[in-house]
C-alpha cells in the first residue's frame, strides 16, 4: 500500500468534508473528487521497490554494457567535450538502439487489438512498462523452426503469451520493438513495426522489400542489428551445461556513440584526467594517439571508419565474431580484419561465391545487375566505387558531418546543395549551363539529381545512390535500373533520353525495344519493371522535382492499378503517393490487406473517384492514354504482360 498516497488522500478528504459541513458544497464535491483522483494516480504509480524491480528486470534482458577491449561509453567524453557530446546527443546515431521507455517509445500503446496476417496483437502500458500479446514465440521456435506462419494456426492452436518490451531499434523513420526470447539475453522481434512519419503500425515483413510468398523468419537482434547498431557488439553464444546455448550478449555501448567514430577511449580518458595536462596539450598543439578523429584521417581511412556499417561486410571468421565482435577499429583497414564485398571486384568473388552457397540470392539482395549497390544502408560501396574517391580525396565527410547538422541527413550546413560538387569542378560551377543543359539553379541542374539519383532502396523511400555517375541510357538499360534523366522526366520516352543525351554529350544512341520508343518511363516501369523499380517509380511520383518537371494527372490512373501490385510495399508507396496527390481519396491504413476481390473493387472504386485529368494530346499516345484523354487500358495490359517478374528481396 502507498502510505504517502493515503495521506495525501485523508488530508484533501477531510478538507472536503469541512468545506461540505460549512455549506460549501461544490467546493467540498470538487475536493472530494480531486482526493480521490489524487488516490488512483498514487495507487498506479509504481513504488521504488517496483521500479527497481522493472529496471532489474530491463536490464536483465537487454546486452550488458561490458568494458573490454578499452570502452568506457560516452558519459566519460562529455566534461571535456560538452559541444560534440551534445550535438552527438542530438543525432539520430545516438538513439538508433535504446531501452524502452516513455521517452523513448513513439508508438501508442492503447490496448485496441490489431490484427494483420490473421494474427491479433495487444498492445499495452503499465506505468514505465510496455507490453505486447501475440503468440509465443518460444513456440515458434520450437515447433515452427522459427518462422511465424499464421496460415496452419488454426490447426495448431498456438499459445499467446503476454511479453514485455525492452528494447528498440530505430527512432526518426521507424522503430522496431524486441522482446526477451527463449535464451538468457535472446531478443526476438515484436512483428510490428511503428512507422513514425506515418504514424501507424505494420508488420515488419511487409516494410521490407520482400516477395509476396516468402515466409516470415524470426530475427534476433544478437546476429543482425549488434553489427551497427551498437558500439563493439559481441554476439556471445555459449554452449551450456545442457548442450544447448545461452547468449552472453554484450555492447559497449547501446546506439550508435562516441566510440564508434573515435575508438576505444580508455587510453584517452586517462592520459588527459588532469586539467593541467589538457591545457598543455592543447597549448603544444600536439597531435593525439589516443583517441582517433576521423576528420584528421586521410580520406580512405577516414571513410572506412563509416564503411565498417555502411558498407557490404563478410567477416574473415564468423566464429571469431561471435565470439569478440569485429576486428576493426577506427583508423585501421577495413581488409585488415573484415572482407569488403565488392561486386566487380576480383579480391570479392571467393567471398561472394560462399555468400551465394549459403543464399542463392545474396548478390541480387544487394546490387544492380551492373554492380551497383541498389538497398539503403551501404553507402559506402558506392563511394569507393566513386572516381571522386578513387582518383581524388573525396570522403564521406565531403558532405556529412556528425557534429552540428541537421540529423535526418547529417549532411555539412556549408555542402548543401552543390556545395560538395563544385570546390573540385570550378570550371562547370563558373558556367554550369554549358555542363547541364538546364536552367541554372533549376533541378536538373543540380550535380546531385544527375550523379547521384535515387536508385537505392530501403525505409519505404529511395535513397540516393553514393556511387557518382554520369547518366548513360546505356548502361542503366543493361542494369535494369531506372535511368537519372527519366527519373525526373517521367513522362517522356528513354528515345527522348537517348536523343538528348546523344546531342548534349555525344553518347551513343543504344538500342531500344519499342516499349521504349513509344512509352514514357513512368507507365512503363510502373507496369513492366520488377519490384524495386516499382518502387522507385511510386516514390519519384511523390517527389516535387520530378512533379514538377512530369506533372501528376497522367500518373493517377496507374499508381491507382499499382494499389493491387503482389507486392505489398510497392502497394503502401503507390498509395502513399496518391494519396499525397489527391488527399480527398479515401486510401486507408490496412487497404493493401483486402482480399484480393475486395482489393479489386476498392481499386475500382478509387479510379471512379479520380479528378478530371487533364492530359496534353501531344503526350497522350507515350503517357497511355487514348485520343479522347481517357486511360488505354488494353494497352497498359499489353504492357503489364512483359512485366520483370524476378523475385526482388532486398536485404536492408
Amino acid at each position: 500500500m502507498h502510505y504517502e498516497a493515503l495521506l495525501i488522500f485523508g488530508v484533501v478528504l477531510l478538507a472536503g468534508v469541512l468545506a461540505f459541513r460549512r455549506r460549501r458544497r461544490e467546493i467540498g464535491i470538487t475536493l472530494g473528487l480531486g482526493a480521490l483522483a489524487v488516490l488512483v494516480a498514487f495507487l498506479q504509480t509504481p513504488t521504488r521497490t517496483e521500479r527497481r524491480e522493472s529496471r532489474s528486470e530491463l536490464n536483465a534482458a537487454v546486452p550488458r554494457e561490458h568494458r573490454n577491449q578499452g570502452y568506457v561509453g560516452s558519459d566519460e567524453c562529455q566534461s571535456c567535450h560538452p559541444g560534440e557530446h551534445r550535438t552527438w546527443h542530438d543525432s539520430y546515431h545516438r538513439t538508433m538502439t535504446t531501452k524502452v521507455s516513455p521517452e523513448t517509445v513513439k508508438a501508442p500503446f492503447t490496448g485496441e487489438p490489431i490484427s494483420f496476417h490473421g494474427r491479433s496483437y495487444r498492445l499495452t502500458r503499465e506505468g514505465n512498462e510496455y507490453f505486447a500479446e501475440l503468440v509465443d514465440p518460444a513456440w515458434e521456435w520450437d515447433q515452427r523452426y522459427g518462422w511465424r506462419d499464421a496460415k496452419n494456426d488454426a490447426f495448431d492452436d498456438p499459445p499467446v503469451v503476454k511479453k514485455r518490451l525492452v528494447m528498440i531499434t530505430g527512432s526518426h523513420h521507424q522503430q522496431v520493438f524486441w522482446m526477451a526470447g527463449a535464451l538468457p539475453r535472446q531478443l526476438d522481434y515484436f512483428p510490428l513495426v511503428w512507422l513514425v512519419i506515418d504514424q501507424r503500425w505494420r508488420p515488419l515483413n511487409d516494410v521490407f522489400l520482400h516477395p509476396p510468398d516468402r515466409g516470415e523468419p524470426m530475427r534476433l537482434w544478437n546476429q543482425n542489428c549488434i553489427r551497427c547498431h551498437a558500439v563493439q557488439g559481441i554476439p556471445g553464444p555459449e554452449e551450456n551445461q545442457d548442450g544447448g546455448w545461452n547468449w552472453e550478449t554484450s555492447v559497449g555501448e547501446l546506439g550508435i556513440a562516441c566510440e564508434a567514430c573515435h575508438g576505444p577511449g580508455q587510453a584517452h580518458v586517462e592520459a588527459h584526467r588532469s586539467p593541467l595536462g589538457r591545457w598543455s596539450a592543447r597549448r603544444d598543439g600536439k597531435s593525439d594517439s589516443t583517441i582517433v578523429n576521423p576528420a584528421k584521417l586521410d580520406h580512405v581511412r577516414s571513410s572506412e571508419t563509416c564503411g565498417i556499417c555502411h558498407g557490404i561486410i563478410h567477416s574473415k571468421s564468423m566464429d571469431e565474431w561471435y565470439r569478440v565482435g569485429y576486428g576493426f577499429a577506427p583508423g585501421e583497414r577495413i581488409e585488415g580484419n573484415e572482407h569488403l564485398l565488392r561486386a566487380n571486384a576480383d579480391e570479392s568473388r571467393p567471398f561472394l561465391d560462399e555468400s551465394r552457397a549459403q543464399d542463392p540470392y545474396f548478390v541480387a539482395r544487394r546490387y544492380w545487375d551492373d554492380g551497383q549497390v541498389r538497398v539503403s544502408g551501404r553507402e559506402y560501396n558506392g563511394l569507393i566505387e566513386s572516381p571522386c574517391f578513387q582518383k581524388g580525396t573525396m570522403s564521406c565527410l565531403t558532405c556529412h558531418q556528425m557534429h552540428g547538422s541537421d540529423p535526418n541527413d547529417q549532411l555539412a550546413p556549408d555542402r548543401l546543395d552543390d556545395a560538395s560538387c563544385t570546390p573540385c569542378h570550378q570550371k562547370i560551377a563558373d558556367d554550369p549551363e554549358s555542363h547541364t543543359h538546364h536552367p541554372v539553379k533549376s533541378e536538373g541542374s543540380r550535380c546531385l539529381n544527375c550523379h547521384m539519383p535515387h536508385t537505392t532502396w530501403g525505409l519505404l523511400k529511395s535513397i540516393r545512390s553514393h556511387e557518382i555517375t554520369s547518366p548513360n541510357l546505356r548502361l542503366a538499360q543493361r542494369a535494369r535500373r531506372p535511368n537519372a534523366c527519366n527519373l525526373c522526366h517521367l513522362d517522356q520516352t528513354h528515345a527522348w533520353t537517348a536523343e538528348h543525351l546523344h546531342s548534349w554529350y555525344g553518347q551513343e544512341i543504344p538500342e531500344l525495344d519499342e516499349d521504349a520508343k513509344t512509352i514514357a518511363a513512368g507507365p512503363m516501369w510502373l507496369a513492366r519493371g520488377d519490384a524495386g523499380v516499382r518502387a522507385i517509380t511510386a516514390w519519384h511520383l511523390s517527389w516535387p522535382a520530378a512533379q514538377a518537371t512530369a506533372g501528376t494527372d497522367w500518373a493517377l490512373p496507374w499508381l491507382a492499378k499499382t494499389l493491387s501490385d503482389p507486392y505489398r510495399t510497392v502497394r503502401y508507396v503507390a498509395g502513399r503517393t496518391l494519396k499525397g496527390i489527391v488527399p480527398t481519396l479515401p486510401i486507408g491504413t490496412h487497404d493493401d490487406y483486402l482480399p484480393d476481390a475486395a482489393l479489386a473493387d476498392h481499386v475500382s472504386s478509387l479510379e471512379a473517384q479520380l479528378p478530371p485529368l487533364r492530359i496534353a494530346a501531344d503526350s497522350r499516345l507515350r503517357l497511355l492514354f487514348l485520343a479522347d484523354g481517357t486511360p488505354d487500358l488494353t494497352r497498359w495490359a499489353d504492357v503489364l504482360s512483359r512485366r520483370d517478374l524476378r523475385a526482388v528481396d532486398l536485404a536492408e
